[in-house]
């Protein structure tokens, strides 16, 4: 297995399970991820430490992961981090709003994980080279 360069994922859901299996399988991809349980902590994590990535959970006490979303894509010094939402919402009018709320891709629960690991890493390839070109 190749190594990332340590790219940081930060999962934010409210489930210790999901967020174990999470980890494990981010672990075995070869990245570092942390974690948080709300979209409040998230917001914080995200302005503090600037992850490479978010894996974003939809349904969450306090705000949701679509306002979470909202709140993190209005900072211009955080804009540009990838949001990937895992949501069991599938319809058509759910998918819009997770669009227009700035999240860059979506993934369907239950996860395939071969699935999730290819989407990060072509996210985290495209911020890389946007950081390049602004950086």
């Amino acid at each position: 297995m190749v190594l990332m360069a340590n790219e940081t994922i930060l999962i934010v859901d409210d489930d210790d399970l999901i967020v174990e299996v999470m980890q494990a399988h981010l672990e075995r991809g070869g990245y570092h991820s942390e974690s948080v349980y709300s979209g409040e902590a998230a917001v914080e994590f995200v302005r503090a430490n600037a992850p490479d990535l978010i894996l974003m959970d939809v349904s969450m006490r306090g705000i949701d992961g679509l306002e979470t979303t909202r709140i993190i894509k209005a900072d211009p010094a955080v804009a540009f981090i990838p949001v990937l939402l895992v949501t069991g919402f599938q319809e058509a009018r759910d998918i819009q709003r997770a669009i227009e709320a700035g999240v860059d891709d979506i993934l369907f629960k239950p996860v395939n994980n071969t699935l999730m690991l290819l989407r990060i890493k072509s996210l985290i390839r495209i911020k890389k080279l946007h950081d390049q070109l602004n950086g």
